[in-house]
């Protein structure tokens, strides 16, 4: 995987160089960007910060940027990293779009569950009019500016270390890690388990410990962090899509010379362009990881019906953090017809 996103940056037009006049490097400031995330070495982002971000940056500014990648927690869990950027202590950080939620309402619309039917379809609209929407909202509420809205290992699943779950009955009782969105608390507890905000950098040693007994994430995640070795109980519920805030401060942005925000601007298009064929990859891999130790259960259609129960409630907990012509273009455009008249039916558009 890394040898692919590297192959990737190393191989990018040599022809920016050429373009660059020879003196304009050494006339341009050195900018130093801090590259900073929460997540393991084996998920995608991780690796797109490292091996094209980082080195694109640097090439396609003409070496007017210098970076300085700090992944894997090594500097900030995710929600911290999106506070330092606030502080001016790091420049660039990504975070999921649930955990964005405690810094504004913009991204609450991508956890709304089952709004994207695949990932083609979120990536499709995440790198176009959706995409445009959040970052125009994103830069008025919360004064970021972002550089993408990316999928991320894909949907989420049901893990548990207490017994096999094939619907929501048997979830009862059960202690579920939760984000900070208020949405995934709502489907957590509507299913009928008990939703525990608990810190991601702390969740394998919780689960350990039993003060969280399973959390709602996708499989790649689950092999990323090893929770396969504590929670070996998984159910395929999906449903919500994860996906990866990449921002910094708009201050910061505002503040590059051109040269550095041209480079940064067609880096963002390039990952945008790029992620989901390497996430998929990895995703791949990581889903075998998972089955060396844990087992997926995958609900029948019946079943599915009964986990789809509660998605309309949880539209309706997250009333007024989303605008319900965004939602409904998104799905509109899917042919998503059956769900929009549920959510019509629940006051949920």
């Amino acid at each position: 995987m890394k040898v692919s996103i590297r192959k990737l940056a190393l191989g990018a037009s040599l022809g920016v160089l050429v373009a660059l006049s020879p003196g304009l490097a050494q006339a341009q400031a050195k900018t130093k960007l801090v590259l900073a995330n929460g997540l393991a070495p084996l998920v995608t982002i991780n690796q797109i910060f490292e091996f094209l971000l980082a080195p694109r940056l640097e090439l396609y500014s003409g070496g007017a940027i210098t970076t300085d990648v700090k992944g894997n927690n090594t500097l900030c869990s995710e929600h911290k990293c999106v506070e330092q950027a606030r502080l001016g202590q790091v420049d660039i950080v990504t975070a999921s779009s649930e955990n964005m939620g405690a810094f504004g309402k913009t991204f609450d619309i991508n956890g709304l569950p089952f709004l994207f039917k695949d990932d083609t379809w979120a990536q499709k609209q995440l790198n176009s009019w959706l995409g445009d929407y959040l970052k125009e909202e994103a830069a008025k509420e919360q004064q970021i500016h972002v550089l993408g809205v990316i999928v991320s290992l894909g949907f989420r699943n049901l893990d548990n270390k207490v017994r096999p779950v094939r619907v929501p009955a048997d979830l009862k009782g059960i202690k579920i890690r939760v984000t900070k969105s208020a949405v995934e608390a709502t489907l957590i507890k509507e299913w009928g388990a008990i939703p525990i905000p608990y810190d991601w950098a702390q969740l394998y040693e919780g689960l350990q410990s039993g003060i969280v007994q399973g959390m709602y994430i996708p499989d790649g995640y689950v092999a990323a962090r090893k929770f396969h070795e504590v929670t070996p109980y998984i159910t395929a519920v999906e449903g919500m899509l994860v996906t990866h805030v990449v921002s910094m401060p708009k201050k910061r942005y505002d503040s590059l010379p051109p040269v550095a925000q041209k480079a940064v601007d067609r880096v963002s298009r390039e990952m945008l362009e790029e992620n989901l064929a390497l996430d998929r990859m990895q995703r791949a891999k990581l889903r075998q990881d998972v089955l060396t130790k844990a087992k997926i259960y995958y609900p029948t259609p019946a079943e599915l019906k009964l986990w789809f129960a509660a998605a309309p409630k949880a539209w309706v907990t997250l009333k007024g953090r989303y605008d319900p012509k965004i939602a409904r273009r998104s799905l509109e455009e899917q042919g998503q017809k059956d769900l929009i008249a549920i959510l019509e039916k629940e006051g949920a558009l």
